[in-house]
């Protein structure tokens, strides 16, 4: 097991990490590309029995059935036609200055360095030290019941509405008062997201100061002014790491992705001189 464990946390060192990178770009160049001739401007075009093989995993992939002999032979015809193609245009330099080609090279070499990072498995001492720091955001945040009354816009709408607030808090209807609207007369409990998506940016926010049990207000809803109020509340509930595993490697491998891709980027770039001849400020 003590073995075990050295083995996994020298695979998750980043040396180690940048060295896997040099090795598989050794191999991408030694074996990969003289490999595939079919790449290389010249005047021999062989397609040997991989490359065959290959074009018939993918046509039996699409029609779910391998090719005929017609079919094979179509096949090597057009991967030669395009292999011609191919040469022709590199000949001519069509390739320079493509925003297409340069963006597939760029996703190519992305993929490379993600299949690096991706080695990385985080241990159980990352993960519980990954939940303390962002426990937070696992929280169930505050839910809140509550009743309102729409007043109307904020432009049109009684900003103190006194009378009103007595007449509710004394037990009148809240289903009578204010003005008719789209937006529903009482809420039974619900995160603030889904406050949000009813009222609007601020509103949900706004109910964490108020009471519970009062006609309260007015609070300033996307769509105006209301009086609010708050039925039944509960409270953010912080969950267990048990509880949200999965949610929480997830998001731990997402974040170190992130940082050992900038990492590698960092590494690659020592190795260059990056001048930026940047246009002067107008005057």
């Amino acid at each position: 097991m003590q073995k075990l464990n050295t083995v996994s946390r020298v695979a998750r060192e980043p040396l180690v990490r940048f060295l896997l990178l040099g090795a598989l770009l050794f191999l991408a160049f030694e074996f990969i590309a003289p490999a595939e001739e079919t790449m290389t401007p010249g005047l021999t075009i062989t397609i040997n029995e991989a490359d065959i093989e290959q074009m018939r995993e993918r046509f039996e992939a699409v029609w779910t059935r391998p090719p005929d002999n017609d079919e094979t032979d179509r096949l090597i015809d057009a991967r030669i036609r395009e292999e011609i193609f191919v040469r022709e245009a590199l000949l001519l330099s069509l390739d320079q200055d493509d925003t297409i080609i340069r963006q597939r090279l760029y996703q190519k070499m992305e993929f490379l360095l993600q299949s690096v990072a991706e080695i990385r498995e985080p241990g159980e001492d990352e993960v519980r030290a990954y939940f303390e720091r962002n426990k937070a955001q696992y929280s169930t945040g505050p839910q809140y019941a509550f009743q309102q009354v729409y007043l109307g816009q904020a432009g049109d709408a009684d900003p103190n509405p006194g009378e009103l607030l007595v007449m509710l808090n004394d037990g009148a209807d809240y289903s009578l008062a204010g003005q008719s609207s789209l937006l529903p007369g009482a809420l039974e409990l619900s995160t603030e997201r889904e406050i949000t998506a009813r009222f609007g940016e601020g509103f949900a926010g706004s109910l964490a100061q108020l009471p519970t049990g009062d006609w309260v207000g007015p609070v300033t809803s996307g769509y105006g002014l209301h009086l609010v109020r708050i039925t039944h509340r509960k409270e953010p509930v912080a969950p267990e790491l048990k509880s949200v595993r999965p949610q929480v490697i997830a998001d731990w491998r997402r974040d170190d992705l992130e940082a050992s891709m900038t990492d590698m980027f960092k590494a690659l770039a020592e190795k260059y001189t990056i001048e930026v001849d940047a246009p002067e400020a107008a005057q």
